[in-house]
């Protein structure tokens, strides 16, 4: 994967919490997923569902917080698939991570 820090608009956080990625389409269908990091863009997450580069989704967190200086300070989250990666998980399986860029910026303070 290339190294994208260098072309970052927001600082990015490293996380580790479930979330859930429903594709914001006419069928709805959803993965759980875990959240590996966060910035005031968007997000990083990994699945072992595909969901193409360009689709709407919904990331709602499963510990929503509101005092929280992290992701969990909201339920919910919508943007759009930037990239994605492929990649084999522990299981040996296919599992992809995503980059998730927000329809609008998301202050954490």
């Amino acid at each position: 994967m290339s190294d994208y820090s260098e072309k970052r608009q927001y600082e990015r956080y490293s996380y580790d919490t479930p979330v859930i990625l429903y594709k914001l389409d006419s069928n709805e269908t959803y993965a759980y997923a875990k959240l590996k990091n966060y910035s005031q863009g968007g997000v990083y997450l990994r699945t072992n569902e595909y969901v193409d580069v360009g689709q709407k989704v919904l990331v709602q967190t499963q510990n929503f917080y509101e005092d929280s200086k992290g992701p969990e300070k909201y339920e919910k989250y919508y943007g759009k698939i930037k990239w994605v990666e492929s990649f084999e998980n522990n299981s040996h399986s296919s599992a992809y991570g995503y980059g998730i860029e927000y329809d609008q910026p998301v202050y954490y303070s």
